[in-house]
């Protein structure tokens, strides 16, 4: 019975540790693996163009709908009633469609559009979309742009680092758009907007891994996988690394306000670490009011 008793522990104790291992350092869990073909390539570009083309008209064409939804017809229908009613009467369900929902859709577009845009260039390859469980849970893109090679090598990247944020864009006005078409649910649709501007907000930032902060490296020319990046972070202590950057005029005083800004950034990291903590942790405990 000890022997038994002792083994259970050492159990428990091990599913305990690869919890806490698994929460402090994340863990990939893969959902989708695909190969790189030419007609996938010609379909991404087409999406990829698509995206680029659309994402800011149809964001201003929901945004005048609900400036001005006194002049929009609003359908209605016996279906759109019934869902309406069985939301009001299930407040889980109610939650997860207006809250869970959006976010996990927000995510996995989000990604799906970074690895669109990767495999629309001409040498970008993707792998893999995939899961990633930690503190701050997502999907994630396995993908590399290194063989992108031409002239326009560091506008088609670009576009591969923004296509997220253009994705969460392009949702909101279609979710926007719908609330001012389909009136009876017209408040979840306005949440599905909020959440993926807020999904666009939070990518834009300059946090370390984050949209903002790689496109603005991308942009001053510091590249992560060869060291510029790290060096770069290194200027805000360095006053040999400040005057060579100033003798690239406006573009390395630009360098130099980047490198302070993500210092500052790295700084409030942990903040948003335990305000994400806090978040999850509401939400499993209590909910989200409705």
């Amino acid at each position: 019975m000890s022997y038994q008793l002792t083994a259970k522990i050492n159990k428990v104790g091990a599913v305990i540790g690869d919890i806490i291992n698994t929460i402090a350092e994340g863990k990939m869990i893969t959902l989708v693996k695909t190969r790189n073909t030419r007609n996938k390539r010609i379909i991404a570009e087409m999406m990829n163009m698509l995206l680029m083309v659309m994402f800011i008209p149809v964001f201003a064409a929901g945004a005048y709908m609900v400036i001005n939804s006194e002049v929009i017809y609003h359908t209605d229908s016996v279906i759109i009633a019934f869902i309406k009613g069985l939301l009001r009467r299930h407040d889980k369900l109610a939650f997860i469609v207006t809250w869970v929902v959006p976010v996990l859709l927000g995510a996995f577009v989000h990604e799906l559009a970074h690895g669109n845009a990767c495999r629309a260039c001409k040498g970008g390859r993707v792998y893999e979309y995939g899961i990633h469980i930690g503190i701050i849970p997502g999907f994630y893109t396995a993908a590399d742009e290194r063989g992108i090679r031409g002239p326009r090598a560091r506008l088609k990247k670009l576009q591969i680092m923004l296509a997220g944020v253009e994705a969460n864009i392009l949702l909101a006005g279609i979710s926007l758009i719908l609330s001012c078409l389909i009136y009876n649910l017209s408040e979840i649709f306005l949440t599905w907007a909020d959440i993926n501007l807020g999904l666009f907000a939070i990518n834009i930032l300059f946090f370390k891994k984050l949209d903002g902060q790689l496109a603005i490296a991308l942009i001053l020319g510091l590249d992560e996988r060869n060291g510029d990046f790290i060096k770069a972070m290194n200027v805000v202590r360095s006053r040999r690394r400040k005057k060579m950057l100033l003798k690239d005029g406006p573009v390395g005083l630009m360098k130099i306000a980047a490198c302070y800004v993500f210092e500052l950034y790295n700084i409030l990291y942990p903040l948003i670490i335990v305000m994400n903590i806090l978040f999850i942790g509401s939400i499993i405990i209590g909910g989200l009011p409705i």
